[in-house]
């Protein structure tokens, strides 16, 4: 198996990446990539909770104007209904 080699940005040296150099890099980025899912996930959290809020209050008006609409034709029916 061959190493992965870097080669340094200023001197142009080729550097033989073993495990003891590659397990801190390796380690950071990991780390990175950890950080930057758990940001993604509270923010998908985030959006989610908004999205039910929303669902609730559109739910709650929905069900106030169909109060309010059997209310209306309730009224309208007993305005219609002869007086004896």
């Amino acid at each position: 198996m061959v190493e992965p080699v870097l080669e340094c940005p200023y001197c142009h040296k080729e550097i033989k990446l073993t495990e003891s150099l590659s397990a801190p890099l390796i380690e950071a980025t990991r780390q990175g990539f950890e950080s930057k899912l758990a940001e993604k996930d509270t923010e998908v959290a985030r959006r989610e909770a908004a999205v039910r809020d929303e669902e609730r209050k559109l739910a709650e008006a929905q069900r106030s104007i169909g109060k309010q609409i059997s209310e209306g034709i309730r009224r309208e029916h007993e305005a219609l209904r002869p007086r004896n």
